[in-house]
């Protein structure tokens, strides 16, 4: 949800994808829709679009870890059915992981302790976007 349309498009406008169901976005234009759409909910929704028999809401986790997001994923119908219940839900544990992400960070300093691994990959990826 990072992206903005002319990011997006220099970077998948050429992209060929894989369709695996009825429901899968085919090109860049389709896909671009559902990046949009997921910044104006504030969570995104897929419903059968890689697995015909699964649904997923997702919701970003903003803090120290940039690529975090909290998820359910169940049978499609139903997670349709409940969007508004489930996102509402996932907003409120996302809001929880922040302020605990942030908390954590105030008690054990700027520079806390984190796997090398996961440090290496964070600062891979800070500069990777400047």
């Amino acid at each position: 949800m990072d992206y903005d349309r002319e990011t997006f498009f220099e970077e998948f406008a050429e992209t060929r994808f894989e369709r695996y169901t009825a429901e899968t976005p085919i090109t860049a234009e389709h896909l671009w829709e559902r990046v949009r759409r997921a910044k104006q909910l504030g969570y995104a929704i897929q419903i059968g679009e890689w697995d015909p028999a699964l649904g997923a809401i997702a919701v970003p986790v903003v803090g120290p870890f940039e690529s975090l997001a909290v998820a359910v994923s169940g049978d499609p119908e139903r997670v349709a059915d409940r969007a508004a219940e489930l996102s509402r839900a996932l907003a409120f544990t996302a809001g929880h992981l922040r302020r605990e992400f942030r908390n954590l960070r105030i008690q054990q300093g700027a520079e806390y302790n984190v796997p090398r691994w996961l440090s290496r990959l964070s600062f891979a990826e800070r500069h990777q976007k400047g």
